[in-house]
């Protein structure tokens, strides 16, 4: 049943779909030409990409630090040291999750407002920050080791672990290898 007052356009006319998206006029004369053209190269969000890139950089690195290459101490012994060094490594934990939850919440926060703001639009914030995080995330996986082996200090102080230990590691994007043996107590060895 066609009705003419339920079509949303008046009647006997075609919607050139085309035209609409290509040639959408903006009623503002006090508007220049070439800033309206500017509004059309907003994707993706410059300010959404890097906020993002530098937001996921410093969390992963900060929580590689904190979690990976951090010696756990504690972990397989509480009892170990002094409850004042356990207060002091726990704490040194909250303030870097606090660090990660600052960084990320800080990407979002200015993606969030280029939107407010009405300088993008939703899909320039979510490619921005798409392109931000995979940028980002490239970094945290070259800057931290690609693999590394950790060696008990007992076999250190023996001098037996260069031959049963080391090994030819690839670095991630490079073509560069080193040769990389990591302590239990954090300290590199150069062979």
């Amino acid at each position: 049943m066609n009705s003419p007052a339920a079509s949303p356009h008046p009647p006997n006319t075609k919607l050139q779909w085309k035209r609409v998206f290509k040639n959408a006029a903006c009623t503002n004369s006090e508007i220049p030409q070439s800033k309206l053209e500017d509004g059309r190269k907003s994707f993706p969000s410059g300010h959404a990409s890097n906020a993002f890139a530098m937001g996921v950089y410093i969390s992963g690195y900060v929580m590689y630090c904190t979690y990976f290459r951090a010696a756990r101490k504690y972990s397989s012994n509480k009892k170990e040291g002094t409850w004042l060094q356990r207060v002091v490594h726990e704490m040194g934990t909250a303030l870097s999750f606090l660090w990660i939850l600052f960084n990320l919440s800080w990407a979002w926060g200015v993606s969030i407002s280029r939107v407010i703001d009405n300088k993008h639009h939703p899909s320039d914030i979510i490619g921005g920050s798409f392109l931000g995080t995979i940028i980002g995330g490239a970094f945290v996986l070259r800057a931290i080791p690609r693999h590394f082996i950790v060696i008990p200090d007992d076999e250190i102080e023996d001098g037996h672990h260069q031959s049963k230990y080391q090994q030819q590691q690839p670095l991630l994007f490079g073509g560069n290898t080193n040769n990389r043996v990591v302590t239990a107590n954090t300290s590199r060895l150069d062979a």
